[in-house]
């Protein structure tokens, strides 16, 4: 399960990125 969170907390993260730029 840790690495399946960490795979969606890294999308949100590019996701937000994304939207800023």
């Amino acid at each position: 399960y840790s690495g399946y969170l960490d795979g969606i907390e890294r999308m949100l993260e590019i996701s937000e990125k994304r939207m800023v730029a």
